[in-house]
């Protein structure tokens, strides 16, 4: 009885996670028309690995002039105040000096990240219209029509000055 419990829980697992991937896949090809992914990378700090990230764009190629999405599958509990912080900062240290906009930024980013648990994934996505849309799993969070943001808070990884330039690398397949 033990081993037909333990394999119909390992079971259970493999499905929730294959729904849950098909699902985020979703979410990503509403978006982007024909989504490949382009490159992938982990972020860590000192000794806590902190999440995956994989850019998707169509066909594999990434243009800023075309959709696209960035997905971040966290491997540690984080809150969801601090993602929006380090984004602000992050933000400002790729030379942004608007101060008034990039409080107003982050107010709005505080009001749509979460608090995180490991095995949950934000998707960020840069939609058509130049917009950014966030998921959270299969679940939209938050849309900010703002060009400008979009292209801000993306940079914080495909920017030239990134503060994670190897990671930039990674992601784009350079």
């Amino acid at each position: 009885m033990g081993k037909i419990l333990a394999t119909l829980m390992l079971l259970i697992g493999f499905l929730a996670t294959a729904f849950q991937v098909v699902a985020e896949t979703a979410v990503i090809n509403k978006y982007v028309p024909d989504a490949k992914k382009v490159g992938e990378d982990r972020l860590s700090y000192f000794v806590w690995d902190v999440y995956d990230a994989a850019l998707y764009s169509p066909e594999g190629t990434f243009s800023r002039d075309q959709p696209f999405a960035l997905k971040l599958d966290y491997l540690r509990w984080l809150k969801g105040i601090r993602i929006a912080e380090r984004s602000a900062k992050e933000i400002k240290q790729q030379g942004f000096e608007d101060e008034d906009k990039l409080s107003e930024w982050l107010n709005k980013m505080i009001g749509i990240f979460p608090s995180v648990e490991k095995g949950d994934t934000i998707t960020g996505i840069k939609d058509i219209n130049g917009h950014a849309v966030f998921y959270l799993n299969d679940r939209r969070i938050g849309w900010v029509q703002d060009r400008e943001f979009a292209e801000r808070f993306f940079d914080i990884w495909l920017g030239a000055k990134t503060s994670q330039p190897e990671m930039r690398k990674e992601l784009l397949g350079l």
